[in-house]
């Protein structure tokens, strides 16, 4: 899915808005894997904590989260990106910049009754 095409899967299948849409393109998907792209971002409006240095954004997680939504969503042909995953994992190869394009990568480990257990995210 291209940005255009993200932004619609936003609008028409999720309850995101704003600062949430943090997803920019989702590069494919498969049985068990995903990769999609998001931009690195700081931001002081993150839990209204002003000047707050986290080692890395919370908006990394979040858009590591959304990947796996739009996995399921895609894979299963949901109506929704809204889901419940466990992510056992997140290796981060050095720190990100402001503005970076992050590339996003997520494999399914294991699936049980309450959803699939996924995880790997890197820059």
């Amino acid at each position: 899915m291209d940005h255009k095409k993200v932004l619609r899967w936003y609008k028409d299948r999720s309850g995101l808005e704003g600062r949430y849409r943090v997803m920019e393109v989702l590069d494919g998907a498969g049985p068990g894997v995903v990769r999609g792209r998001t931009i690195y971002r700081e931001t002081n409006d993150f839990a209204n904590l002003r000047n707050t240095r986290y080692q890395y954004s919370p908006y990394l997680f979040e858009a590591l989260s959304q990947l796996a939504g739009f996995h399921i969503a895609a894979m299963a042909h949901r109506a929704t990106i809204d889901h419940s995953v466990e992510i056992g994992e997140m290796r981060f190869l050095r720190k990100c910049r402001i503005g970076e394009q992050i590339t996003l990568e997520a494999r399914m480990r294991a699936q049980d009754d309450e959803g699939p257990h996924l995880g790997r995210q890197r820059n």
